[in-house]
């Protein structure tokens, strides 16, 4: 699936002017060369969907977006969920 290399994730966080994350889509939930099928603890791809479980440390604010770098016009469906961290951020590894 090319989309998988030719759209990438772009997340700024706390008013930045560059990305903290810049990556391919497939790169980033884990399977670059195309949708294989997989459970893990952060990312995975199921039947359901796609996940990834990563900690985002921002403060204030956070920027997501997905970026498409081909000619082709692309449509996904994304959710985020955001809950409170239990310790500030700084004092997680």
């Amino acid at each position: 699936m090319t989309a998988l290399r030719r759209t990438a994730l772009s997340i700024k966080w706390d008013g930045a002017d560059k990305p903290a994350v810049w990556c391919p889509l497939g790169d980033f939930f884990g399977t670059a060369p195309g949708v294989n099928h997989y459970r893990s603890l952060l990312t995975g791809m199921t039947d359901d969907g796609w996940y990834a479980l990563w900690y985002m440390p921002f403060g204030r604010s956070a920027l997501v977006e997905w970026v498409n770098e081909d000619s082709v016009a692309r449509e996904a469906k994304f959710e985020i969920v955001q809950a409170p961290l239990t310790k500030p951020i700084d004092q997680l590894g």
